[in-house]
């Protein structure tokens, strides 16, 4: 038995713009594959940010 397997992870988050005129909070399910790799803050940013572009801005089908 494996007691220390990630299987999905939820990261809550909230940001803000520079200026403060823009907030934004959520949360973003991630699974074991892109947490892997990207454990650090500064790639998990990248993860959450090509997510929530991807919803904004859906490729046409």
């Amino acid at each position: 038995m494996r007691l220390n397997t990630i299987r999905s992870l939820l990261w809550y988050w909230t940001t803000k713009d520079l200026e403060g005129s823009i907030n934004l909070n959520g949360y973003i399910p991630l699974t074991t594959e892109e947490y892997q790799g990207n454990e650090a803050l500064s790639a998990l940013t990248e993860v959450a940010r090509t997510k929530i572009i991807n919803r904004l801005q859906p490729k046409a089908e």
